[in-house]
């Protein structure tokens, strides 16, 4: 574990040197980020990159986030790539079966052990930056959890690795990932409405709230993550 940590925060290091030299990436409301105890990170999401530039701009705190287990490798083989997302806290979780339930109760053992949590509530990677509908899914995890949600928003990054390009770019921005005030829920409210609520106060973070691309693309579901690396694909 100690290694884990020691290799996560190399990897911090070397993510926040490129974002300073490459992407242009500058971080605001990092007052708003709990030094200790669970936490939820409920992130608009523009690209695959996502999680590294929140990992790396939130360190010394870890975040864990949870990936379909065939990005750790097939046939039951672990992958160099595989050992790396473990070596920095990724957890692997079943893309078919139970998978929504497993993310859950992993979400939930995870946040009730202290740990900070990633999750994308609109369930993928925005084409063009437009905030879509956030899904009910957040919403059951904090209602679950009952820890402290923080709204965050990322602009820019869909144009370092847009959703369909194969590569990323070396050089784009600038990305601009702004913390909100984190949030706490009452068991009684809906996960609809937590969803909506982080929504709104995503939305409010951004530089260009009006124009969120609301009703655009709005895909059904829970959006529970079952997918990549960022937890999102579906």
């Amino acid at each position: 574990m100690r290694f884990g940590l020691f290799a996560y925060h190399c990897c911090a290091l070397l993510g926040r040197m490129a974002g300073r030299l490459l992407w242009g990436v500058r971080l605001e409301g990092a007052e708003h980020l709990p030094t200790e105890g669970g936490v939820l990170l409920a992130m608009s999401h523009e690209s695959v990159l996502d999680p590294v530039i929140v990992g790396s701009y939130l360190a010394p705190r870890q975040v864990r986030f949870l990936g379909r287990n065939t990005l750790f490798g097939k046939n039951g083989r672990t992958s160099l790539f595989g050992r790396a997302l473990l070596l920095v806290g990724a957890v692997p979780i079943e893309r078919e079966g139970g998978g929504a339930r497993d993310v859950l109760r992993l979400s939930r053992n995870l946040l009730e052990a202290g740990e900070m949590v990633l999750i994308f509530p609109e369930g993928t990677r925005s084409p063009d930056g437009k905030v879509r509908r956030f899904r009910r899914g957040v919403g059951m995890i904090a209602r679950s959890a009952g820890c402290a949600v923080l709204p965050i928003s990322i602009e820019g990054s869909h144009r370092l690795w847009k959703k369909g390009a194969r590569l990323p770019r070396l050089r784009g921005g600038p990305v601009r990932l702004r913390l909100g005030a984190p949030q706490t829920y009452d068991k009684t409210t809906s996960a609809e409405d937590i969803a909506a609520d982080l929504r709104q106060r995503v939305l409010a973070l951004r530089d260009d709230p009006a124009g969120d691309g609301a009703g655009v693309s709005e895909a059904a579901g829970d959006g529970i993550p079952r997918g990549d690396a960022a937890g999102t694909e579906q």
